[in-house]
């Protein structure tokens, strides 16, 4: 499986490599602008490598020869243009002329820097893991020095893939993430489309393990990621056709193994109607043909592409021959089978004999203690941090606990201050009702009295009168009247304070004293005079006083009214006058009272 994971890397990592490295040959100064006729110009010749390599490799040699290119960027332009032509020996020749030149040492760093992201993934593809993991450590140091995250990303994917080659996936597999990490929140067209490579060997990593489910998310995640870089846009023309290529034709291979038939007929449908499957991108169909049993169809498309093929010591090579051997399988011919696994052996111990994997770990080492040293230093930091942040939340809560006993505290004594006056309240209530009771009482009594005498004989001896001075007389008429006036305006106001108690007209919030003027048949002066007098306030709050009487008993025995509902049944017009006149009278709210004494039942 790690074999075949590492095959399928290795072909997407040639279609890129020309594409990555092109970048690099025009960073330093400008290089596209080169003196003399255009056609001399590495822009020029980079746009006709694919299509006509050897007039590009004619038109090199002129510029040097003519001093319109310098020679280091002539041999970074032969390197990328046999890499691309997957002839990889000529390749090395001139990459490792270009390392040699002292050119190099004083080029800008950013071309320097992406020269061994190139060295990095030529030395994989030669499967020169030693020198790989060399190159990479030394350019992920860098990329993260000058603060270039696409490249960073690169790196740390690329030692993933070392790793991968060295047979420690779970190595591998961190390092991957690490490079994901870095590029998931970006929004930069360049960073989306190396991270959907790196989705997309992704899932040929859960592939490879038979852990499907793994690589149908991180599918269905690229393809959510390509439609974002479809409507962002600011890729070249083509790039999102190959791109849903590369993903449909994996997504349908492995729905298809996943058992999702239907959904894997979709993805290869949506694979067929790109240009990609029609071009360079045919070969991604095999995987899903021969799961599906169009082996015929599979076996032609890889006859195609080993004619392709310059050098047979290659993963590449390796990954076609599986899919030979798949082929022959299905098809029942056991015995070709069997020699395309032989021959599948002999390619990977030519790959494993140049392999230096103890020079590669020993860099690997390295590369790991500087991590880990630079983690150290950020736990400290971190940790500097945290203890800042507890200093102040200790504070903080601190304070906080201070103002929470504070209002404790103070609740504690508004509660106990409202418990003593609805107490006080309660008494003065039960007062005035007693005292309201003997009034009623007393005026029974007189008016039995009353009747009594009307009804007696008057048997006085009147001569007993006469006996009486004029003078004395006179005074104890005076003094009778007076009495008498006193007792009658008594009448008048008991009449009118029994008579409003007992139709409960104070709870009509539109009483007026014109209505209770017109019908006693006093005047106004005498009716404010008996109310001042009797009850030492004005009409308005003698009415207000039994309302409040009234709402107090109905706080007491209607626990299920609202405050607004006993406002307006007790005759107030709003709340708030309600809110205001209670608090002035009794010092507390009726909410208050009414939560006083809900704790006092609940209490006793």
């Amino acid at each position: 499986m790690i074999v075949k994971l590492i095959s399928t890397v290795l072909l997407v990592m040639v279609a890129m490599l020309g594409t990555q490295c092109r970048f690099a040959a025009d960073s330093q100064n400008g290089a596209d602008s080169l003196q003399g006729d255009s056609v001399y110009t590495s822009a020029y010749i980079l746009d006709i490598h694919l299509t006509d390599p050897s007039r590009a490799l004619e038109l090199t040699d002129t510029a040097v020869m003519k001093n319109l290119l310098p020679e280091y960027k002539a041999d970074f332009l032969r390197y990328i243009i046999y890499a691309d032509r997957s002839m990889y020996q000529m390749a090395d020749k001139y990459l490792e002329q270009l390392l040699q030149s002292d050119s190099l040492k004083t080029a800008a760093p950013d071309f320097a820097l992406r020269v061994k992201t190139c060295m990095v993934e030529h030395y994989m593809m030669m499967s020169r893991y030693d020198k790989a993991m060399a190159a990479a450590t030394e350019a992920c140091e860098a990329a993260r020095n000058m603060g270039n995250i696409r490249l960073e990303s690169e790196m740390l994917y690329q030692i993933g893939e070392i790793y991968l080659a060295q047979q420690m996936p779970e190595k591998a597999e961190s390092y991957v993430q690490q490079a994901a990490d870095l590029l998931e929140k970006s929004s930069d067209i360049r960073h989306m489309a190396y991270l959907s490579f790196i989705y997309g060997q992704q899932m040929s990593y859960y592939y490879g393990l038979d852990q499907i489910d793994k690589a149908i998310l991180i599918g269905e995640k690229r393809g959510r990621l390509i439609d974002k870089m479809i409507s962002t846009g600011g890729a070249p023309d083509g790039y999102y056709d190959e791109q849903q290529g590369y993903l449909y034709s994996k997504l349908a291979a492995i729905y298809f193994v996943g058992g999702k038939r239907q959904q894997a007929a979709q993805a290869f449908a949506r694979y067929s109607a790109t240009d990609f499957s029609k071009n360079y991108g045919s070969l991604e169909a095999v995987p899903y043909l021969i799961l599906s049993g169009r082996s015929a169809e599979a076996k032609t498309l890889l006859d195609g592409g080993v004619r392709q093929l310059t050098d047979t010591i290659s993963t590449e090579y390796i990954s076609v021959l599986r899919n030979y051997e798949q082929i022959a399988v299905k098809m029942g011919d056991y015995p070709a089978a069997l020699d395309y696994r032989r021959r599948i052996c002999d390619v990977q111990d030519s790959i494993a004999a140049r392999n230096n994997q103890n020079t590669a770990l020993e860099m690997a080492t390295v590369f790991e203690t500087a991590q880990k040293d630079k983690q150290i230093e950020q736990q400290k930091s971190m940790i500097s941090r945290h203890k800042t942040i507890m200093w102040a939340a200790l504070i903080f809560f601190l304070f906080f606990v201070a103002i929470i006993g504070l209002l404790i505290t103070h609740l504690r004594v508004v509660k106990d201050k409202n418990r003593s006056l609805a107490k006080q309240l309660d008494s003065q209530i039960m007062c005035r009702n007693e005292l309201q009771k003997a009034q009623e009482e007393i005026m029974a009594l007189k008016q039995s009295l009353k009747e009594a005498t009307d009804g007696a004989s008057d048997d006085a001896d009147s001569g007993d009168a006469e006996l009486e001075s004029g003078d004395a007389e006179s005074q104890d008429s005076a003094s009778e009247e007076e009495h008498q006036f006193s007792n009658l305006d008594k009448q008048k106001f008991d009449a009118l304070d029994n008579f409003i108690d007992k139709e409960k007209l104070y709870l009509n919030s539109d009483i007026s004293r014109e209505e209770l003027v017109q019908r006693f048949h006093i005047s106004k002066n005498t009716f404010a005079r008996l109310i001042q007098h009797y009850t030492g306030t004005n009409f308005t709050g003698y009415i207000n006083e039994k309302r409040l009487r009234y709402s107090v008993s109905l706080l007491q025995d209607c626990d299920h009214y609202t405050i607004e509902a006993i406002a307006l049944e007790s005759g107030f017009n709003t709340v708030r006058n309600f809110h205001r006149i209670f608090r002035e009278k009794f010092g507390l709210t009726p909410t208050e009272y009414r939560n006083t004494l809900r704790e006092t039942r609940y209490l006793s």
